[in-house]
């Protein structure tokens, strides 16, 4: 985890954070998920999703949005 640190000092001092929402077929809010990054990296980080929405893919999704 420490090749993360200077990433996440970057990401705390310029506040880049993305928070995604995650969606299931029928338009429903099922997770979430967050993106940081910088010139040249790219962290995809806490994905959660609904115990009733796992199984279908939605974070294997998310990781190629």
């Amino acid at each position: 985890m420490d090749k993360y640190h200077p990433i996440h000092e970057y990401n705390l001092a310029s506040q880049v954070n993305h928070m995604i929402l995650i969606k299931d077929e029928h338009d429903q809010y099922v997770g979430t998920g967050n993106i940081y990054f910088d010139a040249e990296h790219l962290i995809i980080d806490d994905i959660s999703v609904l115990v009733e929405a796992r199984g279908k893919g939605l974070a294997k999704m998310f990781m190629f949005i």
